[in-house]
């Protein structure tokens, strides 16, 4: 019998352990040298803040309308971490996976990329920050800006510009010279096949009646 107690002398790197669902001996064995060659791509991942997220894409089109192939398809991942958030597009072209685990990450995307989902083959990638396809709102980029209040003198070669004297439109004046009360006024003359357009002001009532009352 193996004494399986973890003392403080012996300390274990859990790190180096990750969960397999597959039985087949062969598989694990595989998979196991698969890690081990790459295991310098995975402890480089770790440091980086988006290596617990995937990428899926190459999506079944029934995963936008039918819930019970959604729920089928959040289920494959459920098992390797059943902390998982799963978040998709807004057309459901994607979906974006989010682990508790960088090993996990990682098996996941050994595992499952390329398999064949619903007649679908799932291409499963990193989600990086600069190949992101969420549009976030992007932070603007920093820049020094000093709040400064307006000089209490004029700059060094400042002139104070003197307004000029208003423009003087004699048409207008000549216009209004020949106004006369009650009569027709032109606007515009009459043009080859335009007419000419004429304004009829229209007679003061007041003073017609104000004549009638002095006449009675």
């Amino acid at each position: 019998m193996v004494d399986a107690t973890i003392t403080n002398d012996s300390k274990t790197e859990f790190n180096n352990y990750y969960i397999n669902y597959i039985d087949d001996h062969q598989s694990i064995q595989s998979e196991l040298n698969t890690l081990e060659k790459n295991k310098d791509k995975i402890s480089k991942s770790t440091n980086e803040e988006d290596s617990c997220q995937l990428e899926v894409s190459q999506l079944p089109e029934e995963i936008c309308t039918d819930e019970n192939i959604r729920c089928e398809f959040e289920c494959i991942f459920h098992e390797f971490d059943p902390e998982v958030i799963i978040t998709y597009s807004n057309n459901y072209q994607q979906a974006y996976l989010t682990f508790s685990d960088p090993i996990l990450t990682f098996q996941v995307r050994t595992n499952m990329n390329g398999k064949e989902f619903h007649n679908k083959k799932l291409q499963i990638s990193y989600l990086s920050s600069q190949s992101s396809s969420i549009d976030y709102l992007k932070l603007p980029k920093h820049e020094r800006i000093y709040m400064q209040s307006p000089p209490t003198t004029p700059p060094i070669g400042w002139v104070a510009q003197r307004e000029e004297l208003p423009e003087i439109n004699f048409d207008l004046f000549l216009a209004l010279s020949k106004l006369q009360p009650n009569e027709p006024l032109e606007i515009l003359p009459k043009q080859n096949h335009l007419p000419a357009i004429i304004i009829h002001p229209c007679l003061d009532i007041s003073d017609d009646d104000n004549d009638k009352d002095n006449n009675i």
